[in-house]
């Protein structure tokens, strides 16, 4: 009789013992579970979170994008590359201009005056010119003009145009008497963006100690070449009428 009591008590123990390991078991099981779901959800937390700043990231690019993509097209004020004559003259910026027998026409720009001259191929805008006014000898003057006027004109342009495209991507600063070249442009400020390009430098007279400002607006670097045609025409035509007087 002792025997089985003592058989029951051991037996006993071990089922409470069981029930104990069972529960701790099934405790540490739900406390697991509870733990992977915190994980689960704090990852799931995280790439919402990962996906919204992409989207974010990526709608601030394409706003970049096209605001870059505008400044690119704009070629002078509210005229775009590309646009025909009557369409630039229709626009409200030039409706009011009194442009001369050769199209350009004068402009207060900043705190300077300048002739703007919209140039157009096959009736198609390609390139503006800034210069110093040609009110007088096409706009050139003498060499005492670099220190004063020509300076003020070029650093005028300067600081307008880096409210916009910011500082310019090569800067050797207003070039001195020594750095000209009789019927070259010396340039001073050049921003590029994309295919635009944006130049302010001095252009010295074919004949020599003439000078006046001249800045560049153009989409393709290779219409360099055709404002240089033209600038030169222009040069040649102008020599020979003052060899006809």
């Amino acid at each position: 009789m002792k025997r089985i009591t003592n058989t029951y008590c051991n037996y006993s123990k071990l089922m409470i013992f069981s029930l104990i390991l069972l529960f701790l078991n099934c405790l540490i099981g739900c406390l697991s579970q509870e733990e992977r779901e915190k994980k689960i959800k704090a990852a799931a937390e995280a790439d919402s979170l990962k996906q919204v700043e992409y989207l974010l990231a990526l709608e601030a690019q394409k706003q970049a994008d096209s605001i870059r993509n505008a400044l690119v097209k704009k070629a002078y004020k509210s005229a775009n590359f590309g646009m025909t004559t009557t369409e630039v003259k229709q626009l409200d910026d030039f409706k009011e201009k009194s442009y001369s027998y050769l199209g350009d026409y004068y402009e207060k720009i900043g705190t300077q005056n300048y002739t703007v001259d919209l140039h157009y191929y096959n009736d198609t805008l390609y390139a503006v010119e800034i210069t110093t006014p040609k009110s007088s000898d096409n706009g050139f003057r003498s060499a005492t003009a670099l220190s004063t006027s020509i300076r003020d004109e070029i650093e005028n342009l300067k600081d307008i145009f880096i409210k916009t495209y910011g500082d310019p991507t090569i800067n050797t600063g207003v070039p001195r008497i020594f750095e000209l070249s009789a019927g070259d442009i010396t340039w001073a400020y050049i921003w590029i963006i994309d295919t635009k390009r944006i130049k302010i430098g001095i252009y010295e007279s074919f004949g020599g100690a003439r000078y006046r400002t001249v800045a560049q607006i153009y989409h393709d670097p290779t219409n360099t070449r055709i404002l240089n045609i033209q600038k030169n025409e222009e040069e040649r035509k102008k020599n020979e009428d003052a060899n006809k007087l």
